[in-house]
Parts: structure tokens; sequence; C-alpha cells
């Protein structure tokens, strides 16, 4: 498998967005028409929207990594997969009082 460090990946994702954007300044008008193009469906979007929502939610709330540490309480109470946060119970307990 590609082994890749973190902050090469991010600037290579970053390039492509600065890329794409260039051309969009540089050709606004072949840009729109190629924009115009792209298919689109609002509720295949408010699916993939609420799924990648609901991954994103798992994976922070069962991250041990200490950066997440203050957002844990928050994930978890706004969740839909509330339920299988173990630190749930200490969330509802400090807003119940």
């Amino acid at each position: 498998m590609l082994q890749i460090k973190l902050s090469t990946l991010a600037i290579l994702l970053g390039l492509a967005v600065i890329l794409l954007n260039i051309y969009g300044v540089l050709k606004p008008s072949a840009f729109a028409a190629a924009a115009r193009k792209f298919p689109r469906w609002t509720p295949v979007g408010y699916v993939l929207t609420l799924l990648s929502t609901i991954w994103f939610v798992a994976n922070v709330s069962h991250e041990p990594i200490a950066d997440f540490a203050s957002f844990k309480n928050v994930s978890c109470t706004t969740s839909s997969m509330s339920c299988a946060c173990p630190s749930r119970r200490r969330a509802v307990a400090y807003t119940s009082r």
C-alpha cells in the first residue's frame, strides 16, 4: 500500500482545489458551463450528506485522540447515534442539573 504523510496529502489536495479555482477565475464562462453539466439530484444529496454526517460523528465520538476530547460530549448529545457513545450518560447528567 502507498505510504504518504498526512501533510503531503493535505498539500496535494489543496493544490488540486487551487488549480480548479484558478481555471474558474481565468475562464469563468467555460467553468460555469462545465459546472452546469455536472449531474445533480437533491434527494441523493440529502442522503449522502446525512450519511457522511453520521459517519463523521461516529468516528469522532469513538476516537481517543485528545484533539477531539472537547467535542466528544457535544457530538454525542447531538448525534442520532448517541446511544453508542459511552460519555452520553455523563453529558445528560450535566445538562439535567
